[in-house]
């Protein structure tokens, strides 16, 4: 029996670098930063990787990485971290 709904990463449990990690997380996805736009936490980023994630960052994280739209970033976090929300 399939279930309805959505899958879940906490966007405290997502990593954003320029290049694939060699780490613990296993689950990296390239993607497409679409959009950058400034919130009272920060910055939302909108980042197509055949998914879409809205993952949210600080200023001094957007500003040492150097992020920027169109740019392709690796998106990784661990399987454990991923939730099914059931609807």
């Amino acid at each position: 029996n399939a279930k309805e709904g959505f899958v879940l990463v906490p966007q405290e449990e997502i990593i954003l670098s320029h290049t694939k990690p060699d780490s613990s997380a296993n689950n990296s996805l390239s993607g497409e930063i679409q959009e950058i736009i400034l919130n009272h936490y920060g910055y939302e980023l909108q980042i197509e990787t055949g998914i879409p994630f809205s993952v949210y960052i600080t200023a001094a994280s957007l500003e040492r990485l150097g992020l920027e739209k169109n740019q392709r970033v690796f998106l990784s976090f661990k399987s454990s971290a991923v939730r099914f929300i059931e609807h």
